[in-house]
């Protein structure tokens, strides 16, 4: 039911609207395994996908790029911290986005959608 769907999008990945934060994991239990429709979908709607640091989430990160790049949905690098140990490096931040089987020039793409979305916010840098 639809209610019930709702509840496991709130419950399970993270999607960044131009409009808002809105914290939602697509269907599947596991963070990051969307499937091509979703992420036609989340194109369609200016929704970015998340290329995660966080442990255990990153293990899908490649699925998810190769799924944004195919369906031309654009997306965001996130720590996607909980502790102060968890935040990106300037020097860890690129490889993330490499490990991810995104090319080196990439990583400034990513920066150039947050900002995007930093301005779409109110929150111009």
């Amino acid at each position: 039911p639809r209610q019930a769907r709702a509840a496991t999008l709130r419950r399970h990945h993270h999607l960044v609207t131009p409009s808002r934060v809105e914290i939602a994991r697509f269907l599947s239990d596991h963070p990051g395994l969307i499937s091509l429709e979703e992420a036609r979908e989340a194109a369609a709607k200016g929704i970015y996908l998340e290329v995660t640091a966080r442990k255990g989430h990153s293990l899908t990160n490649g699925h998810v790029a190769r799924l944004a790049l195919e369906s031309g949905a654009s997306m965001l690098l996130n720590s996607d911290g909980h502790a102060p140990g968890d935040f990106l490096s300037e020097a860890l931040a690129p490889k993330i986005a490499q490990g991810a089987g995104l090319p080196p020039d990439a990583f400034v793409q990513l920066q150039g959608n947050a900002r995007k979305l930093l301005d779409r916010l109110g929150y111009p840098l």
